[in-house]
């Protein structure tokens, strides 16, 4: 588990959680926008993967199934700024999208 999300209690853990996942999206729709610099958002989705992946465990063994929705919805969005817009959509984005 990583050391960021031990020290929080689970109020506070969902909070970043849903910070982080809300980050992924916001990074996801503006690779589909081709808006900003590219390079620097692959640095942020790295980095926001390392985060993610890093709470994960937490949260997918939480019994707030929504941690796990968003958990799994971040890592959709960050493969696919990380892929350039060619890995799969997430659900949220692609109901953007249409």
């Amino acid at each position: 588990m990583s050391a960021e999300g031990d020290a929080l209690d689970d109020a506070n853990f969902a909070e970043l959680i849903y910070e982080l996942s809300d980050r992924a999206f916001v990074m996801a729709k503006d690779t589909a926008a081709g808006a900003g610099d590219a390079a620097e958002r692959r640095e942020g989705a790295l980095e926001l993967a390392r985060r993610v992946n890093a709470l994960a465990p937490r949260a997918q063994a939480s019994i707030d199934r929504s941690l796990s929705a968003a958990v799994s919805e971040a890592i959709v969005d960050i493969n696919y700024v990380l892929s350039e817009g060619r890995a799969p959509l997430s659900l949220r984005l692609n109901q953007v999208l249409r």
